[in-house]
């Protein structure tokens, strides 16, 4: 994988334009930190909570989790089975995190990934079904 739109692009020849040869962004832009944004209620946290995570540090190089409050997990799934202070604990100790925002809002908007400088939002695959 090649991260942060480092893809080699050739500039010569009748095959100008693919991805043989050169660097094709600039040097600055190689330097830039690449913030992602994954967020949920990681009650319960298990495998599938840290291989998610695992799977979006790898789609950047500063990984932020929102994680959600007992008031909204109940409001949309039900009663947690940890607090809020035990879960964001939790997500903390996971070593993918850099940081965690505590009482991310449970529907992730454009205005919460500009107020967090986030470049992606990473979502697990319980939302790819509801998109079909």
């Amino acid at each position: 994988m090649i991260k942060n739109g480092h893809h080699p692009m050739n500039t010569t020849g009748k095959d100008a334009g693919t991805n043989l040869g050169a660097t094709a962004c600039s040097p600055e832009k190689r330097r830039r930190t690449i913030r992602v944004w994954c967020d949920g209620c990681y009650d319960m946290v298990h495998y599938g909570h840290s291989n998610q995570l695992r799977q979006a540090k790898a789609m950047g190089d500063y990984l932020i989790v929102g994680v959600h409050t007992d008031g909204e997990i109940s409001q949309h799934k039900g009663p947690p089975v940890f607090t809020q202070a035990e879960r964001y604990k939790m997500v903390r100790a996971i070593k993918w995190v850099d940081e965690i925002v505590e009482g991310a809002p449970y529907v992730t908007t454009l205005e919460t990934l500009d107020k967090y400088t986030s470049d992606f939002c990473v979502h697990g695959g319980e939302f790819a079904e509801i998109l079909e």
